[in-house]
């Protein structure tokens, strides 16, 4: 599942980047930054668009040092975690 492609579907459903970002407790500019590739997803938004961040670890091939070619198993590239300050 692609999450910006979801993220940038519920902007469009909720009719602007504001409104949405209004409803969900973040701000607009944060959603645009997302949008465009310069900020990753944070918690606010991924727990907005129902999701939850999963990490997944593979096996490496000990003879080459890439992942192994089993079935199953996909490539997964996860943006760094940035943890929320509470106040």
């Amino acid at each position: 599942m692609d999450v910006i492609r979801l993220l940038r579907l519920e902007v469009n459903r909720a009719g602007s980047q504001k409104k949405w970002a209004k409803k969900n407790g973040v701000t607009q500019s944060l959603i645009s930054m997302v949008l465009c590739g310069d900020r990753p997803l944070n918690n606010k938004i991924i727990r907005a668009l129902k999701l939850r961040r999963v990490v997944v670890y593979e096996r490496l091939d000990r003879t080459a040092g890439r992942p192994s070619q089993r079935r199953g198993l996909l490539p997964v590239r996860c943006p760094p975690i940035h943890r929320e300050t509470k106040p």
